[in-house]
């Protein structure tokens, strides 16, 4: 397993990188924020360079699995533990009916790995008891204003339940239409402001957006 910081660092510049390519938001480099595309722009582009069908669905996905990924990239960066250790089977190799035959009957028949898991979105706001959600945690470390507390408590809560949740298990047309107007007032707003919780703000952000291929290759 990683350390934790740079665990962080890499899950918050993947989630940064997925969201820019959502063509919901875009990083803008000079400004050193997160931009809301345009609602015009936003329905051309999907049609156009994705799919002319299901691109806005395609689009809706990543943005969801970009604002987790951001969300646990800052929890680890703040020292909050959300990683688990779990244990699952190896690749298969050879024969591979012969490989399906005996992963039917076990799991386990080829060998397990351990790796870590890093929870679901939902598992973020999740309160155990009296216990402090992982957000809560993330929101105290960060000293984050009641405004903030607020807007990111629901954003993530919004995602979890009514979008990342529909759109990852089932497709419903059109759904997606009729919320985008919640992009610069809700989900922007949160990107720009968890942004400036990095240590050194968001300029730290564009310099691992910016050496991206460095990060990887320092794993």
């Amino acid at each position: 397993m990683l350390g934790i910081e740079q665990d962080g660092r890499l899950q918050a510049t993947a989630g940064a990188t997925v969201l820019h390519r959502s063509r919901i938001v875009y990083w803008n480099s000079q400004k050193l924020e997160f931009v809301p595309v345009p609602r015009d722009t936003f329905e051309r582009t999907w049609k156009m360079e994705i799919d002319p069908t299901f691109g806005r669905l395609i689009c809706w996905i990543q943005f969801s699995a970009g604002m987790e990924l951001w969300l646990k990239g800052l929890c680890l960066l703040h020292g909050i533990e959300l990683r688990k250790e779990v244990e699952v089977p190896v690749y298969p190799d050879g024969d591979i009916d012969e490989w399906a035959k005996n992963f039917s009957r076990n799991w386990k028949s080829k060998g397990t790995t351990w790796i870590p898991t890093y929870g679901t979105l939902g598992s973020l706001t999740w309160r155990e008891g009296k216990s402090p959600s992982l957000l809560d945690e993330l929101l105290a470390r960060a000293k984050a204003n009641e405004g903030e507390k607020k807007l990111l408590i629901s954003a993530c809560q919004l995602l979890a339940r009514s979008i990342r949740n529909r759109d990852a298990h089932g497709y419903i047309p059109n759904v997606r239409d009729s919320h985008y107007h919640l992009v610069p007032v809700l989900f922007s707003r949160c990107l720009n402001f968890t942004a400036g919780w990095l240590e050194g703000g968001a300029s730290t952000l564009a310099e691992w957006l910016g050496n991206s291929n460095q990060c990887i290759a320092e794993i």
